[in-house]
């Protein structure tokens, strides 16, 4: 699934993405609050700057996914450039 479509769908008031595959995808200034994103495929994702306050990000693989302002799920802003390794 591409940026688009997650979003367009996001707005569209649906937020099951468990299972998605995500790898690589661009997600920079994204508002994906109370989103479940469970068992996805999150590998590189882009998260710079996006909100993720109350997702579901249980066994989301994440390995290499770039954090910075970004709102974690537990409602923590990262400030420092990251990535998951």
């Amino acid at each position: 699934m591409d940026a688009q479509e997650l979003l367009s769908r996001y707005a569209a008031g649906e937020r099951n993405f468990s299972g998605v595959n995500l790898k690589g995808v661009n997600l920079r200034d994204a508002d994906l609050r109370k989103t479940d994103l469970r068992v996805s495929r999150m590998e590189q994702v882009n998260l710079r700057d996006a909100k993720l306050e109350g997702a579901n990000c249980y066994c989301a693989e994440m390995y290499g996914a770039l954090f910075h302002n970004t709102v974690s799920p537990n409602g923590e802003m990262i400030t420092d450039f990251d990535s998951l390794e």
